[in-house]
């Protein structure tokens, strides 16, 4: 999954409506979904790799990120029109 920087966020949130926004939000729910689902299937009384921890850490960074641009978006008067 492709995570955009704060300034590309800026830019497709002035371009496009507010329905997009949610879009990032839902894939990382299902994100959400999948590494929780693989963490209590999997947890035979071993410690997990590296992988499985980066991916959580990048789901949550990703996550929090995703509700700070929507609460930033929702929060800021004429968005759209603020910055350049």
């Amino acid at each position: 999954m492709h995570h955009l920087s704060y300034r590309a966020w800026c830019v497709f949130l002035k371009e496009k409506s507010r329905e997009p926004v949610l879009s990032p939000v839902f894939l990382d729910i299902i994100n959400i979904i999948a590494v929780t689902t693989f963490g209590v299937m999997h947890h035979e009384g071993f410690t997990y790799g590296q992988a499985f921890w980066m991916t959580m850490c990048s789901t949550v960074v990703s996550f929090l990120t995703n509700i700070t641009l929507i609460v930033d978006l929702v929060r800021t008067p004429n968005f759209s029109k603020s910055g350049k």
